[in-house]
């Protein structure tokens, strides 16, 4: 365990901004870099204009997430298993 990054060097990428994810991703985002991935365009605009419709986190801390980290990315769909 010799080759783990120190803290000041970890980043943190959550992926799926639903009921789960956007509140973990808030709550990595106080404390380490932080991004979030969703594959519905629509749920990353709305997070970015500050509104969360599962209403799991407030705009206020929207808005105090986005000024220390990035806001979040639409991650593209990929070809899952069995479909």
């Amino acid at each position: 365990m010799k080759n783990l990054p120190s803290l000041d060097q970890v980043r943190i990428g959550i992926i799926g901004l639903g009921y789960v994810g956007l509140p973990l991703a808030v709550a990595f985002g106080r404390k380490f870099p932080t991004v979030g991935f969703d594959v519905n365009a629509e749920r990353v605009a709305g997070l970015r204009e500050g509104r969360d419709e599962t209403l799991e986190v407030s705009a206020a801390e929207l808005a105090s997430t986005w000024s220390r980290c990035r806001p979040p990315s639409i991650a593209p769909r990929t070809r899952t298993w069995g479909r």
